[in-house]
């Protein structure tokens, strides 16, 4: 059986990698593997920032990452109009197959991307999911005076709307500082997810 793909949108710093992490652990890390766009990004470059920056793109620094987030943006955007949408799909892709080609045995049952941010050329992120039989989940973080946490530059300001508008399941979540209020919210909001995905065509 083909695995499912799961596509994660939402803005900088909406719970993306959050949403994931409670995913792997609810299902365990044999039935979902993450994938993302931005690591491919990161791996590219990460020999010539550590070269002219003396920041390596692999960094969890967030100090240095905003050093040099301003070029990984610049690159990102150049090869995406380059190769209208496809450049990091494509790298994605030649990473999926080399998991794939270890045999069915190894065959994640889900196969989530955690950054999919752009549904602008024909062949983009979301419409690759979507033709691959997969969702889109959008994730937004809510304050507690109840506003929703919003782009942070020019190229998210532009992109989210397109990908949030054709989400098939969309993820509120809290800003909270109790890591009990957090892991109960998490966890629950995972579940209503896996419980709505059984009723659909996808069985988990």
């Amino acid at each position: 059986m083909e695995p499912l793909y799961i596509g994660l949108s939402g803005v900088a710093g909406s719970g993306k990698d959050t949403f994931f992490s409670y995913l792997e652990k609810i299902l365990n890390n044999k039935k979902i593997k993450r994938y993302s766009f931005g690591d491919q990004l990161k791996k590219e470059v990460s020999p010539w920032t550590l070269e002219h920056y003396g920041v390596d793109s692999l960094t969890k620094d967030r100090e240095d990452k905003e050093i040099i987030r301003p070029f990984l943006i610049f690159h990102a955007s150049a090869k995406r109009q380059k190769t209208k949408g496809k450049y990091w799909i494509e790298k994605t892709e030649e990473e999926i197959e080399k998991t794939l080609q270890l045999g069915k045995e190894f065959y994640p049952e889900i196969i989530c991307i955690t950054d999919v941010r752009y549904n602008f050329y024909e062949c983009d992120e979301v419409s690759w999911i979507k033709r691959k039989g997969g969702i889109i989940v959008y994730i937004s973080r809510v304050f507690e005076d109840g506003s929703i946490l919003e782009a942070k530059n020019s190229e998210e300001q532009k992109h989210d709307p397109l990908v949030r508008r054709v989400a098939d399941y969309t993820v509120e979540i809290s800003e909270k500082n109790n890591e009990e209020d957090i892991e109960k919210e998490m966890t629950d909001k995972t579940n209503v997810f896996l419980q709505w995905l059984k009723t659909k065509k996808w069985k988990m």
